[in-house]
């Protein structure tokens, strides 16, 4: 069986999220493969700094830079500081995710909007600043983390707006791309089935919110 091996000599990735957890690793495994990482954290700066560090250790530049999400000005900026330093992203990997586990019914405006600008609206936010970018270069990877809730909703019944978002990005990666555009086929959603994460460890105060329901 032959060794599969990536080489992103000369790439640059923005990995949202990529301070902690999966987007810890994959910003990790960017730079092992060869590309200049900056990592988007909002709270877990000392953990940012760590990854940044085990980076640089690589041979790999990177960075750390706060951000916010589910703010569509924070993304242009993140987007902005990351283009400063490195000239471009090559590779967006939309990590950064939120969850309040409640049924519909116990879920006030405030919690719905938050969780929609944090998981969906941003990833609509970095295809608006990235893509006009990639297509010139005629090179570019968009990458979006979900969850396997989209795809199994009738189980989840305390995370119906997860459901919502990540069911859409199958939807969004697909009209994303048209056989006009140079990306075509290089939008991708991966989606967890049931991963442990530290997301995931905040939210334990709902251990049967994955059981079938009726």
């Amino acid at each position: 069986m032959q060794d599969f091996k990536i080489d992103l000599s000369g790439r640059v990735a923005l990995v949202t999220g990529g301070g902690r957890g999966i987007g810890a690793t994959i910003a990790l495994a960017l730079a092992q493969a060869g590309a200049d990482v900056a990592i988007n954290y909002n709270n877990s700066q000392l953990e940012a700094n760590k990854i940044r560090d085990k980076i640089e250790m690589i041979g790999q530049r990177s960075l750390a830079i706060k951000a916010d999400v589910g703010d569509t000005a924070q993304c242009k900026i993140l987007v902005q500081k990351t283009v400063e330093v490195f000239n471009r992203v090559d590779i967006l990997v939309g990590n950064a995710g939120i969850s309040q586990p409640h049924q519909i019914v116990d879920t006030p405006d405030e919690e719905w909007d938050r969780v929609m600008n944090v998981n969906a609206r941003a990833t609509f936010a970095f295809a608006r600043d990235l893509l006009p970018g990639m297509i010139q270069r005629k090179f570019g990877r968009f990458i979006t983390i979900s969850s396997g809730v989209g795809r199994l909703w009738d189980r989840w019944r305390f995370w119906r707006h997860l459901c919502c978002i990540q069911g859409s990005f199958d939807r969004f990666n697909k009209g994303n791309c048209s056989r006009r555009c140079p990306l075509c086929n290089r939008e991708r959603d991966i989606a967890w089935s049931h991963k442990p994460t530290v997301g995931r460890g905040e939210n334990q105060a709902y251990p049967d919110s994955g059981k079938r329901t009726c």
